[in-house]
């Protein structure tokens, strides 16, 4: 990117694609983002979440650099009030486990800003969580 380029569709395609083959910058491919940080107000969860088994390749239109700067930093998570541990220490965690809305146990390590409870329903319905 240089200084006075215009975020044109494609260059911000260009730019973009690494980071969204690591399946990052959701907020910038999400067009439910904003209402998926909100909780669900049915036990099924939300009708549009469930018709979008996964999340568009391509960006939103209308979207700027300080959009992707934006959306970066957050990956990041360099709005937090503790930023991502870095190297080794993301996987010293605790153990995590969830039990579905169907009754299924699943149980994993938390690795900060990677992997946590939400990881294994996508965001759905929990009964339980620890």
């Amino acid at each position: 990117m240089l200084r006075g380029d215009r975020a044109t569709p494609k260059r911000l395609e260009e730019l973009t694609r690494p980071l969204i083959e690591e399946r990052l910058l959701c907020q910038l491919r999400d067009p439910f983002y904003a209402e998926r940080l909100e909780p669900a107000t049915t036990p099924n969860g939300h009708a549009h979440l469930r018709e979008m088994p996964r999340l568009p390749e391509s960006l939103l239109p209308g979207l700027q650099w300080e959009d992707v700067l934006k959306a970066i930093d957050h990956d990041q998570g360099l709005h937090m009030k503790t930023p991502f541990p870095q190297g080794n220490a993301r996987v010293e965690g605790k153990g995590i486990f969830v039990l579905d809305a169907l009754g299924l146990l699943y149980c994993a390590t938390k690795i900060r800003g990677v992997f946590h409870h939400s990881s294994f329903v996508r965001g759905h319905c929990v009964k339980v969580a620890g």
